[in-house]
């Protein structure tokens, strides 16, 4: 089947998979050809592509997945072969959005910071996650 990972900036990846799982909001999931139709939503995690005994993995932000008997594609605000991470600068980001955090707990006026932070942590704690799996 065809694979897609595009992001806002770049078609990442456009190749053929015997296999691909994806991190779903509801839980990770795989796909086969032939599958069913699926539209889902993606969370900050691990995408899984394998074919031929070579298997690639990309760290892929919030986005969407596309799922029909042929194709996969994953259109994902943010995505990076594992590979290519910066475990260094994902670590400092990921202590900038815990530390905005703790200074917005309890301020009811700042629910959009709060919130905005929130999701930057859990890309960063995936992010880290993918890249030392």
């Amino acid at each position: 089947m065809k694979f897609d990972l595009v992001t806002p900036v770049k078609l990442l990846a456009s190749e053929t998979a015997a296999h691909v799982r994806v991190s779903g909001s509801e839980g990770d999931f795989g796909v086969l050809p032939g599958h069913a139709p699926l539209i889902s939503t993606l969370r900050p995690g691990a995408i899984i592509v394998n074919n031929d005994n070579k298997e690639t993995i990309y760290f892929v932000g919030n986005g969407f997945v596309d799922v029909n008997p042929k194709s996969v594609t994953i259109i994902a605000e943010e995505a990076e072969l594992k590979e290519n991470i910066d475990v260094k600068a994902a670590k400092a980001k990921l202590a900038d959005a815990e530390k905005t955090l703790k200074s917005l707990l309890g301020d009811e006026s700042k629910t959009a910071e709060y919130v905005k932070a929130a999701k930057a942590k859990a890309i960063f704690e995936a992010k880290i996650a993918v890249a030392n799996s």
